[in-house]
């Protein structure tokens, strides 16, 4: 069927309004002038017509008595002593300018809204430079927040650009609630999609520093939620060196769940990009500082940047031996040496000579405090250390609750506790997929002692049924498979802290 004449032109002006604000706002003022040039015209043919109704002496006065009238109603009285035939162009001179006008300011009005609103919802262009990029939202964040704060505080400004789905207005309230005060950090939010070229483009990733990409769902997600969260930060690794025109020069820090998509970014072959599985080096460090006590604060002092920090230091070593070094530095433990040869080599050796090239990868309080000194600024005591390696050991602990991180918490135990150790698990109405777990970490494990029970650890006669002081370690977790809010599982373990220690006083 042939459109026809109308059709074509509706699609056509259709399509120019979908332009945009601007289309609309020139179609409204066209409109207006051609209502302002009939009404000129009418008013003319009129006088035309009938002479008499001339009062105002020429047809400039006509054509401004007229202008006035369509912009403000008021107006009108400018034709009260105007001929009654004539004071018809007037009303409708007054009524078509307040429908145009009112139109316009209506126009006006959404269009200043919408601006206000895209401007909450932080769509602009971010203009920062050497910030830090995350991309991506979930629990952590504010942990993350916390740590690059202190990481900025020695600096005169410091940004942190955070790109995420998350609507700006939930992003800066969180922000606001939590961390009040941000010392020399700027915390600019933006919502928008992070594995989009353009997106990463409009929070200016050229100028970043450094990204960290967040996974999009907890531990506690489903393997297909997991499985998604893992594609959409590979996604996002492609689009950051896509940005780059295809060589990636920005260190890269990305939250992946599973293995084999860690495996599929180990094939970018590239050092500044790393894949880390959060809960698995959580596990890891349950079990060693479960074991050893006091290592979770050796373990905060090196991680955290409340306290000591890592930097990459050189100088002129003049073939100083690594061993030295430690004391021609006032603040700061040399930990290893990197260089573009061989690169980094941690504890190389108290004879290894120092190279040119070399930089030292070094824990001080700040970097501004680190300073070497060509001269010794301590002298070496010598003291008899403990020739001792700690021995496996066979041990009883208490799993109160389960998380995924419970499986890490055995396998990497494997390596420290001996035959016949026991983990005893209790969980308040097991399910079947907690009981068939378990059932196949019995058969993993053979030498461990693996049972579950069905137990309510909120219940103060069944904790005490526990007997959990006769355990060598009590390990605290989720109490329930399907809870994501972090508040909840804090505030559970709290409840169960207070009843533990209700029980041994």
């Amino acid at each position: 069927m042939k459109a026809t004449l109308k059709d074509k032109l509706r699609y056509r002006f259709e399509k120019y309004l979908n332009k945009g604000g601007s289309s609309i706002f020139v179609s409204l003022f066209v409109v207006f002038l051609v209502l302002f040039l009939f009404m000129i015209l009418l008013r003319w043919v009129i006088i035309l017509i009938w002479p008499s109704l001339s009062y105002t002496g020429g047809f400039a006065d006509d054509v401004w008595y007229t202008w006035l009238q369509m912009t403000d109603p008021g107006n009108m009285n400018q034709d009260n002593l105007a001929p009654s035939g004539l004071k018809i162009t007037t009303i409708l001179s007054g009524v078509l300018g307040v429908i145009i006008l009112s139109m316009l300011i209506a126009f006006i009005t959404t269009s200043l809204e919408q601006v206000f609103y895209n401007f909450r919802k932080g769509r602009g262009k971010v203009i920062e430079d050497n910030f830090t990029l995350i991309l991506g939202w979930n629990e952590r964040v504010i942990d993350i927040l916390r740590e690059l704060i202190l990481a900025n505080e020695s600096e005169k400004y410091g940004s942190v650009v955070i790109l995420s789905n998350v609507p700006k207005e939930e992003m800066d309230d969180l922000i606001t609630k939590r961390i009040p005060n941000t010392l020399s950090t700027r915390i600019i939010t933006t919502t928008g999609d992070s594995a989009n070229i353009n997106e990463l483009k409009r929070v200016n990733i050229e100028r970043a520093k450094s990204a960290i990409l967040l996974a999009s769902c907890t531990e506690s997600a489903t393997a297909e939620e997991k499985v998604y969260s893992d594609v959409q930060s590979i996604k996002s690794i492609m689009a950051i060196i896509s940005c780059q025109n295809g060589k990636n020069e920005l260190p890269i820090i990305s939250e992946i769940f599973n293995q084999d998509k860690i495996d599929l970014i180990g094939y970018f072959e590239d050092e500044n990009i790393i894949a880390l599985n959060s809960w698995e080096i959580m596990g890891k460090l349950l079990v060693q500082t479960s074991l050893t006590s006091g290592l979770e604060m050796v373990y905060n002092e090196i991680l955290s940047f409340d306290g000591c920090e890592i930097y990459f230091y050189t100088a002129e070593w003049k073939g100083l031996r690594f061993g030295e070094l430690p004391f021609h530095f006032k603040d700061g433990v040399p930990l290893g040496v990197y260089n573009e040869e061989d690169g980094m080599t941690l504890r190389p050796g108290r004879e290894y000579a120092m190279k040119k090239d070399d930089q030292i990868i070094i824990m001080a309080e700040d970097d501004s405090s680190i300073h070497f000194e060509s001269a010794k600024v301590f002298n070496p005591t010598k003291l008899q250390l403990v020739d001792k390696k700690m021995e496996q050991s066979q041990r009883s602990i208490l799993i109160l609750g389960w998380h995924d991180v419970a499986e890490i918490f055995i396998r990497e135990s494997a390596d420290y506790l001996k035959v016949d150790s026991k983990f005893e698990i209790y969980f308040k109405e097991p399910t079947e997929a907690l009981i068939t777990r378990v059932e196949e970490l019995k058969t993993e494990y053979p030498d461990f002692e693996i049972s579950l029970t069905n137990a309510n650890p909120f219940d103060l006669d069944q904790l005490l049924a526990m007997k959990p002081f006769e355990h060598d370690n009590i390990v605290i977790l989720s109490q329930e498979f399907d809870e994501h809010s972090a508040d909840k599982i804090d505030s559970d373990t709290l409840i169960i802290l207070l009843l533990l220690r209700k029980i041994k006083s």
